[in-house]
């Protein structure tokens, strides 16, 4: 699972949006703690 920080993840949103559509799994983090984890359903 890739962790993309949280400004990292603002700059790459498309990348993102693309890579759940692909039922990839994802978390966002803020100084090295995760703030969201994407896990398709």
């Amino acid at each position: 699972m890739q962790i993309f920080d949280i400004h990292e993840a603002e700059a790459q949103l498309s990348h993102l949006v693309a890579q759940a559509a692909k039922g990839k799994s994802f978390i966002i983090a803020k100084d090295g703690k995760p703030l969201l984890t994407y896990s398709p359903s």
